[in-house]
């Protein structure tokens, strides 16, 4: 999965969430305890993408300093050398 896919599932994941609690909350504001359970739970997928987001970030970064010449060539101009 790229980077964009995981970014919209945790833009996803995270809209239901909020979704969830605002359809769960009881009238005094505070959810059941198996309501809190199940938003446990879906925090923790949101936290898992974003960690998963940021470990392929790191790599990308990585891969992109690891992949850069270490010197540059040397060039000659051949136009300037009289044979």
């Amino acid at each position: 999965m790229t980077i964009l896919e995981l970014r919209e599932k945790r833009a996803k994941a995270w809209e239901a969430a909020k979704a969830f609690l605002d359809s769960h909350r009881k009238e005094n504001g505070t959810l059941s305890a198996e309501d809190d359970a199940a938003y446990t739970k879906m925090e923790q997928e949101i936290t898992d993408l974003g960690k998963e987001i940021a470990r392929l970030e790191r790599q990308e970064a990585l891969d992109a300093e690891l992949n850069r010449p270490v010197n540059k060539p040397i060039r000659t101009n051949l136009s300037t050398i009289s044979l």
